[in-house]
């Protein structure tokens, strides 16, 4: 089907402490009978333990279109939920009590149209927003209007960004931007001002190679996390691309991946690891120490089908792109 986002493509073709604390629940309650797209809050515990997870919500978005497939979440410093809704080739955002507030784009390659948005990030009032089929990233301010995009389709390296089927982007605290040009299995690393900067990772399943990477997060340029997603593990590099650590190897115990993508990483340093092909979320800390994960395959409360990318807020309010079951799930870290 057109714009279905199993995580497959990639190799196939180019396709908060308490919601509201329980003593809140009226107020969530009226969230929900407020949004008719809105699932039921029902509060079900995904795992348990010391950093035990409970389910709140599903929720599809805020139209009579909801979403279809989406793919990258991100949050900027209002704690505003900003979605990637890949399928409609657009970007829906919700605030902090996820009301909804913009939606904004329309399909095409022209400047300011999107072809499947896949990844964003949010940064000093600007929304960078990755392109996988116009092959680029464009700029918009927070009111949807669009500033700039800088990419095009190749391979090559140069003073221009190329790109083949781009799937991560994130901003570290000064803004440098970082890009997982999947399909051709590097990372490229530009200035605030989208200037290639550098360029690391090849074809291979060595230490410093890369196979599909496609999920990114960073807090600083001396440490740079990469979803190795078809080597199924992650790496950490610096800004010029040596290797510093890898964790992770294919499979669905504790601390195991399989085929990993979006990545967040949070105030205290863990690492929210999207593990598409288990269905779930992993939980890393700086170190690759597991802490927990959460998830399972389906459709009910607490299920996942292939989630893409998570995002954590301030008051641990955990966000997942729930792709192939178009909608947001959100759980609570207790």
């Amino acid at each position: 089907m057109e714009g279905e986002i199993d995580t497959y493509f990639l190799e196939k073709k180019l396709t908060r402490r308490q919601f509201i604390k329980w003593s809140g629940l009226i107020g969530a309650g009226f969230f929900v009978s407020s949004l008719p797209l809105w699932g039921s809050a029902l509060g079900k515990d995904v795992s348990s333990g010391k950093n035990a997870v409970r389910f709140l919500v599903n929720f599809r978005g805020n139209d009579r279109d909801g979403m279809k497939f989406p793919y990258g979440l991100a949050l900027d410093e209002a704690d505003n939920l900003y979605v990637a809704d890949s399928g409609n080739y657009r970007i829906q955002v919700f605030n902090r009590y996820q009301e909804p507030i913009l939606i904004f784009g329309e399909a095409g390659s022209s400047p300011g149209k999107l072809n499947y948005p896949r990844s964003l990030a949010v940064n000093k009032g600007k929304i960078h927003i990755l392109e996988t089929n116009n092959y680029r990233f464009s700029v918009f301010n927070k009111k949807g209007e669009f500033l700039y995009c800088r990419g095009s389709l190749g391979k090559l390296d140069g003073k221009e960004p190329n790109f083949f089927s781009p799937t991560g982007i994130a901003l570290d605290p000064v803004g440098n931007i970082y890009i997982c040009d999947t399909r051709n299995h590097r990372v490229q690393v530009l200035t605030p001002d989208g200037n290639l900067e550098s360029v690391f990772g090849k074809l291979g399943s060595g230490d410093e190679d890369l196979n599909l990477p496609s999920g990114i997060a960073s807090n600083n340029p001396l440490r740079i996390f990469v979803s190795d997603s078809n080597n199924h593990c992650i790496k950490i590099f610096n800004f010029n691309g040596r290797l510093l650590d890898k964790w992770g190897k294919k499979g669905s115990g504790d601390g195991e991946l399989n085929f990993p993508m979006g990545l967040w990483l949070d105030s205290r340093e863990w690492l929210w690891v999207a593990d598409s092909r288990n269905h779930r979320i992993s939980v890393f800390d700086s170190s690759g120490k597991f802490i927990t994960k959460f998830g399972s395959l389906g459709k009910g409360n607490g299920e996942m089908n292939t989630p893409t990318s998570v995002v954590v807020d301030r008051i641990d309010q955990i966000f997942v792109a729930d792709s192939q079951n178009s909608r947001i799930a959100v759980f609570q870290l207790e």
